[in-house]
């Protein structure tokens, strides 16, 4: 059975870092999704880390999202050689050979404050990826949770440009349904939804319809499956990798081969698939896929290539 190294769009770890909830050092902590090591035992070279800011938690919302690259500079000190931050130059090697390849994120475009010279300083810092809104309004959009009609604002459209301009990753995950065909319509990059499952399978607010994925398909985007249990199946106390699997085989059938990877939330989420801990289970997904028949190269696809293939141009 071959091992694939791993791509990971999202997690949280950051945020359960500040707060003092995950440790930065020591082995797999119950109730913990992720740390060094069980990245390094679910085999993972590619991790998105997701600097999240929720602006009615925290107000001055450009600190808070300081604060966790701060907390994400300390990681990557104190994890010394087992962790690299990820560039074009070293993506195949650390792919091929490891550490863990590190990609900066924000989670929730509060963090830039309307600002398009936040933006850039963030970029500066070492972002690669902007989720663009959260579960809270925003000067940029409106999130999914709102069912709002209202599309992007006006510093939004200014917003999308810009990060095209930087080569900054543009994530429409929590994004509402007319926001996102507005990104579609601005954006020159290929966007990526970091953490979205299909709403035909589960129709919760946070997945995609059909449209929507047939849309980051055909621009040849990136879409990563959440392991978020009510985002996988409507009665979450019954949520199994089973369900991933549905997600799974729907978004392939609408032809998503080469956009479709992983996308966990780890520590951004309360329950998963029953089978799932933490990042040390990575594998345990790629065995359910052979279990239901999928070949090799669309299971290393999914595993880390799509992710990878997409990233590169964002490095």
């Amino acid at each position: 059975m071959n091992v694939y190294p791993i791509a990971d769009a999202h997690t949280d770890y950051l945020y359960s870092l500040f707060n003092g909830i995950s440790p930065l050092m020591g082995g797999i902590p119950d109730q913990i999704h992720v740390s060094r090591e069980s990245l390094q035992k679910g085999n993972v070279r590619l991790q998105f880390f997701a600097a999240f800011v929720d602006s009615k938690e925290h107000p001055d919302s450009v600190t808070r999202c300081l604060e966790l690259i701060d907390q994400y500079r300390l990681m990557l000190d104190a994890w010394g050689d087992d962790i690299v931050e990820l560039t074009r130059d070293n993506l195949d090697d650390v792919l091929a050979n490891g550490p863990i390849g590190a990609v900066l994120a924000i989670e929730g475009g509060d963090a830039i404050n309307g600002s398009l010279g936040v933006l850039r300083t963030m970029y500066r810092l070492g972002v690669r990826a902007m989720t663009l809104v959260w579960n809270r309004e925003n000067a940029i959009a409106t999130p999914a949770i709102l069912n709002a009609e209202e599309g992007l604002k006006p510093f939004g459209f200014e917003c999308v440009r810009e990060m095209n301009r930087l080569g900054m990753a543009i994530d429409v995950s929590h994004l509402n349904t007319r926001g996102f065909w507005d990104v579609i319509e601005t954006s020159t990059q290929p966007i990526l939804a970091t953490h979205s499952n299909a709403k035909a399978i589960t129709g919760h607010f946070r997945n995609l319809d059909d449209e929507q994925i047939k849309a980051v398909i055909a621009q040849k985007g990136f879409i990563g499956i959440n392991f978020c249990a009510p985002f996988l199946n409507e009665d979450e106390d019954a949520c199994c990798l089973d369900d991933m699997i549905r997600h799974i085989d729907h978004i392939l059938s609408l032809g998503g081969e080469e956009v479709l990877g992983l996308g966990s939330d780890w520590d951004g989420i309360g329950r998963c698939p029953r089978e799932l801990h933490g990042a040390q289970d990575f594998q345990l997904i790629l065995s359910r896929l052979r279990d239901a028949g999928c070949s090799e190269t669309l299971i290393e696809g999914i595993a880390y290539k799509n992710l990878a293939r997409y990233m590169r141009a964002f490095l």
